[in-house]
């Protein structure tokens, strides 16, 4: 089977997909990546995608590495109050990667493993059957 160029992921409320969904402007996803961005700093980073899936922009926020996850939730509700009209939910997306502060954010595909990575980690790794279930 081979790696689909559109993946979905689905909306898990206790789980690491807790915000995804749709917006007025299209798809979303707000991750939080504690330890990885900048070496030993958290960062919680939000990826906006047009209906079509496709990357649209990339918003981030670097913490010292003493922030709690307090914090970081904070952010995670700031950039989701930032946003227009916005339903929790399932989201369809393209592969992707950016470079933000020297790392490679983004869905990779490993053809090795034939999965997509949520990157940089992997925070979360989808596999077949691409029904939007990962593995972290």
């Amino acid at each position: 089977m081979s790696i689909p160029s559109v993946i979905p992921i689905k909306y898990m409320e206790d789980l690491r997909t807790n915000m995804t969904g749709l917006s007025r402007g299209g798809q979303f996803m707000i991750i939080d990546y504690s330890d990885v961005c900048d070496g030993s700093n958290a960062c919680v980073v939000r990826y906006l995608f047009h209906a079509s899936g496709e990357l649209k922009s990339v918003d981030h926020a670097v913490f010292g590495s003493d922030a709690s996850p307090i914090d970081l939730q904070k952010k995670m509700d700031a950039f989701l109050g930032e946003l227009e009209s916005y339903r929790l939910g399932d989201i369809r997306v393209q592969l992707f990667q950016v470079e933000i502060d020297g790392n490679t954010f983004g869905l990779v595909a490993s053809e090795k493993t034939q999965s997509v990575n949520l990157e940089p980690g992997p925070i979360l790794t989808f596999m077949g059957p691409w029904d939007g279930e990962y593995y972290t």
